[in-house]
This record gives structure tokens, sequence and C-alpha cells, in this order.
């Protein structure tokens, strides 16, 4: 049997770690860009989807509270499954919002380190101008993914209560003695389907300026 050169074996060896090391070079750029499109694109999915259940759970409880008929119970219903059948908006949009800083350190760190090495001062100084625009629109998303959790908070913690409240009580004078909360709750849910849905098309925005990919409005 011939034996292998160990000049060849060395040079085959060092091959499949430059294939490697290039591998990793193809996939470090916009293929990073393109990953943290995709998450933005999911986070915006689920938060409409978490903002029209919410405003669902309002709906269905001014049902209860302005139109109550007969039997109460089905109307209750109706306003227990809105509650129960998607996550929380808050928490929705927390974990967008850590996606994004997990994803951005990445993305940002990668984008530093291809700046600093090109050469031509021109094509850099263009390159860090781009930067800084992704940048303030990445920090605008966040801001934005704080103020809602902010706003829906107070909302989503009264409606838990309201819903623990009417378990025990759901009578027409058990609704009646709600009826002052249940106006806080409308006054302060009333901008959150909008709000959720503008964050939602905003980070759509930021998947755009981000991806290789076109990413289409809803």
């Amino acid at each position: 049997m011939k034996t292998p050169d160990i000049h060849q074996l060395g040079r085959g060896g060092f091959c499949v770690v430059l294939m490697v090391l290039l591998a990793g070079c193809a996939s470090a750029g916009y293929q990073k860009s393109e990953r943290t499109a995709a998450t933005l694109q999911s986070s915006a999915d689920r938060i409409e989807r978490a903002g029209s259940q919410l405003h669902l759970a309002v709906v269905t409880l001014n049902d209860l509270v302005s139109n109550p008929q007969p039997d109460l119970r089905p109307q209750f219903k109706k306003f227990s499954d809105a509650m129960g059948k998607a996550p929380a908006l808050t928490t929705t949009v927390r974990q967008a919002d850590r996606d994004l800083q997990s994803r951005g350190i990445a993305q940002f760190d990668n984008w530093d380190k291809e700046l600093a090495a090109i050469q031509n001062e021109s094509i850099r100084t263009r390159g860090q101008a781009r930067k800084g625009e992704v940048v303030a629109q990445y920090d605008a998303v966040r801001a934005a993914c704080a103020e809602l959790q902010r706003e829906a908070g107070p909302v989503q913690s009264d409606l838990k209560d309201v819903h623990r409240f009417l378990k025990s009580d759901l009578t027409p004078h058990g609704i009646a003695a709600l009826k002052d909360t249940i106006t806080r709750i409308n006054r302060l849910a009333a901008p959150l389907n909008d709000s959720a849905n503008k964050l939602a098309a905003d980070m759509r925005a930021l998947a755009n300026a981000m991806s290789p990919q076109l990413v289409t409005e809803k």
C-alpha cells in the first residue's frame, strides 16, 4: 500500500482550513444582515397578532359591559378566549426587543470590523455614514419597543384583574362595580393597536434597510 506523502497531507489540511475560513468570511457580512431581517419580520408578525388580540379582549369586554345578555356566560367566555389565545403584547414586544438587541450587537460589531478594513477613506466614510443611518433607525425601533411595553402594561394588568373579578362575580352588579376601571381600560387601550401596527411597520422598514431581500409590507 502506498504511504501518503506527508506534504500532501499538510497541503490538504491547509486547504480544508482555508475553505472553512473563507466560508466563515462569506457568511459574516450580508448573511448576518439577512438573518437579522428575518428576525425583525417574524417579530413584526407576532406583535401585530398580539396587538389585535389585545384589541379583541377590550372589544369583547365592552360587549359584555355595554350589551349584557340575560345569560352573561357566553359573552364572558368570548372575553376569556380573547384573553387566553395569544401571548401578552408586552411579553411579545419584550422578546422582540431582546432578539433585536442580540442580533444588533453581532451585526454592528461585524460592520465595524468590515469598515475598519476598508483602505479607501472615501468609501470608508460613506460606509460609516450608512451605518449611522441604520443604527439611528435601530435605536428608534428599540425605543418604540420600550414605549409600547410601558403603555400596554397597565391595560393588560387591569384586564387580568377584571377577568379575575368577573370569574367570582359574573353578575350585573359585579359588572357595574367595574365601571370606572373599564372606562380607564378603554382610554388607555385606544392607541395600542395602532401603536403595535406602527412598530411592526417600523421593524419591517428596518429589515429592508438591513437585508439584501425586500421585506414586503402587510
